[in-house]
């Protein structure tokens, strides 16, 4: 496991757009999984990138974006397997 002080999206409190449960309109669980997965997304993509400071930012909207088509992607094969 990779100390806490070089993981700055799991410890730094600046998320961009945090929302709460309510405002994404499902369920709380469920919520707090995808945000932990777009911080591990971010968290590997600073990782890649050698620790660059000040790109947060960028790591997180990528790991979004990467989320969101992982997302559509599942719901895309869970449709097509009820259809079978």
């Amino acid at each position: 496991m990779v100390p806490a002080r070089a993981r700055p999206y799991m410890r730094s409190g600046a998320v961009p757009e945090r929302r709460t449960a309510r405002q994404w309109g499902g369920d709380h669980m469920a919520d707090q999984e995808r945000e932990g997965r777009i911080r591990q997304r971010a968290y590997h993509l600073w990782l890649a990138e050698g620790c660059p400071n000040g790109r947060d930012l960028e790591h997180w909207r990528a790991a979004e974006q990467a989320e969101a088509e992982a997302e559509a992607a599942q719901a895309a094969r869970t449709g097509a397997t009820a259809r079978d």
